[in-house]
């Protein structure tokens, strides 16, 4: 979906028989009004699953702009073009070119033998009285198309157009599918071999491997992976554009409880994801984050929210997670068969201590301790329990505290703070600003 000033670019779009909206002249003064708060054309591009191109920084830099929006140069629209087919991993199919109207991007389709049709293109559409001449119409604006050898007609400079294009994208590399057609003109080999620079396009190259990906229908992975800052909750409260997947026993649904993490002039969303697999995993505790401008905006001063700030040091939110082992996992199997471990180390789930048992562990399996040892283990060493079903942390402060674990082998300095004692060190420093702007405001007041 193309804005109103690529109406040029959009005639090249559909020339290439590629669906190419354009936005109208209503939705123009609509977009541009400035007492406008919503984007007619957003909504069209999310109801339509269009990709919007448009030459408008500002228009780009909104928070709802669709994902995937394309800005162009309209001052070099023919490497714009290259790239966007290469970007996309577009191939292009020549028995498709001149198929689609320039005028209202409605499909070009032959008028057969009406005569009414026939009548009417001749009169009302200046087309020439020849024999056995084929009439097409499009099925939407109803425009009338004709085809001409003749070299200053319509059809002719269309045709050449076409032939400048498709030769553009072959040398920037863009794939070609199925026959020639009409175009069978054009080498193809020799058009590979011509040296073009269209500066950050990769000309000659096939489309890359992430470009496959996002082309399939279904991507699938072997895991069954969990947010850890996701929250159960019935489906009935759900958004139906949010649904993702459905326990069908519980009817419940993992929501993501973090509305955003990035917080800029030009953006605000959720970038930064932890994800685990509940089987393997049990979630312990999570970093606190804020969740609302109001609490970002511990300054309360216009525009405090966005951040890197004092108060948020960095443009991305801290987010962090303690998680426990509830089984090995396969990959730690693996390990463990590949070569031996001398050493063991039990945590004690409840405690957090950590043991180091002085045996010998080959393939896994510790060597057998004489009678004196083992009893004198067995009074120092508690086995973790785990859960056989972990429940879900609930997202409260009670259970974003921290709790640390120094490891025994001293990897790591006793000196370090962990993440989640950082957060609550930042914690303590906002709240004790807070308390003495209040101090101070109470001893003005009094």
């Amino acid at each position: 979906l193309l804005d109103n000033t690529l109406n040029r670019f959009s005639r090249w779009l559909r020339i290439l028989g590629i669906d190419a909206a354009l936005e109208t002249n209503e939705e123009e003064k609509q977009r541009t009004n400035s007492n406008t708060k919503k984007i007619v054309i957003f909504d069209k591009c999310r109801q339509e699953k269009r990709i919007l191109v448009t030459t408008s920084h500002k228009l780009i830099q909104r928070n709802e702009c669709p994902s995937g929006s394309y800005l162009v140069n309209p001052n070099d629209l023919e490497r714009a073009l290259t790239h966007m087919l290469l970007t996309h991993g577009t191939s292009l199919k020549p028995r498709n070119f001149l198929t689609i109207c320039v005028f209202c991007n409605g499909c070009i389709k032959s008028v057969g033998n009406d005569p009414d049709l026939i009548k009417e293109a001749f009169e009302s559409n200046k087309c020439p009285v020849i024999p056995g001449l084929v009439v097409y119409q499009c099925d939407t604006c109803s425009q009338f198309y004709w085809w001409s050898e003749e070299p200053n007609s319509s059809a002719s400079r269309v045709k050449l157009q076409a032939a400048h294009l498709f030769k553009l994208a072959i040398q920037a590399g863009v794939p070609v599918e199925g026959d020639l057609h009409m175009f069978d003109f054009v080498d193809v080999e020799a058009e590979r071999k011509v040296s073009v620079d269209y500066g950050d396009v990769s000309t000659g190259a096939a489309p890359s491997d992430a470009l496959k990906w996002i082309q399939r229908r279904e991507l699938r992975h072997p895991f069954s992976l969990e947010s850890a800052y996701s929250a159960l909750k019935p489906i009935s409260l759900i958004q139906p554009e949010t649904v993702v997947a459905v326990d069908e026993q519980t009817s419940l649904i993992n929501e993501e409880l973090l509305p955003f993490t990035n917080v800029t002039n030009d953006f605000v969303g959720t970038l930064d994801y932890i994800f685990y697999e509940p089987h393997h995993w049990q979630l312990k505790s999570r970093l606190h984050v804020p969740t609302s401008f109001r609490e970002m905006n511990i300054t309360a001063v216009n525009k405090g929210h966005l951040i890197p700030s004092a108060s948020w040091p960095s443009d991305h939110l801290a987010i962090g997670a303690q998680i426990q082992t509830i089984s090995p996992s396969p990959i730690a199997q693996h390990l463990q068969q590949q070569q031996p471990i001398r050493t063991t180390s039990t945590i004690n789930a409840e405690k957090h201590t950590v043991k180091k048992q002085d045996s010998l562990t080959t393939q896994g399996v510790p060597k057998p301790l004489s009678n004196s040892q083992n009893a004198t283990d067995q009074t120092n060493t508690t086995t973790p329990q785990f859960p056989a079903n972990p429940t879900k942390v609930v997202f409260s402060p009670e259970t974003q505290q921290h709790s640390r674990v120094d490891c025994a082998c001293g990897c790591v300095p006793k000196n370090m703070l962990s993440l989640f004692e950082m957060a609550e060190l930042r914690k303590q420093f906002r709240e004790k600003q807070k308390a003495e702007k209040l101090a101070a405001a109470a001893r003005v007041d009094g």
